[in-house]
């Protein structure tokens, strides 16, 4: 009963907490789209093309850090949240997970960590939308990951 209490309380601070950071970054991203836009150019060497995917892999890293500082920030205001903190790992998410979560039920986990996929997934209009999500215990093992093509959080057992 205690588990599901403390599942209805985070899910509860999750939704005010997605639609802050939602609006907050919205008019961010237009800008940004805007700027992008006007400072693209195509080109057919090889050299520019590498050199597109080395940018293209370090906006990704940065946007990924970015979400994470933001969001643990945002997360460090809402106690019901304790214990819960996310890192990058490349261009992916690893999110620590506390063992309160680690301790509730199969589905009350699943539900807790969807809520934090699409927390990360809503930032930012949607730019993180497909990045690989990892869920690690205080012990530093995984628990669980996210996966985008089946739209799952699948518990490590």
């Amino acid at each position: 009963m205690q588990g599901a209490i403390a599942l209805v309380a985070l899910l509860v601070a999750f939704g005010p907490l997605v639609n802050r950071v939602y609006s907050q970054n919205n008019n961010a991203s237009n800008s940004d789209a805007v700027n992008s836009s006007k400072g693209s150019s195509s080109s057919s060497s090889d050299d520019d093309e590498a050199s597109s995917e080395k940018e293209s892999d370090e906006v990704a890293k940065a946007r990924v850090k970015n979400t994470c500082d933001t969001l643990n920030e945002e997360m460090a205001k809402h106690s019901e949240l304790d214990g819960f903190s996310m890192k990058p790992s490349g261009d992916q998410f690893k999110v620590a997970v506390p063992s309160s979560a680690t301790g509730l039920s199969d589905n009350e986990q699943k539900s807790l960590y969807k809520s934090v996929v699409d927390l990360i997934y809503s930032y930012d209009n949607g730019t993180n939308q497909g990045a690989y999500v990892e869920f690690d215990g205080s012990d530093g093992m995984p628990v669980a990951h996210y996966s985008y093509i089946s739209d799952k959080i699948k518990l490590d057992e």
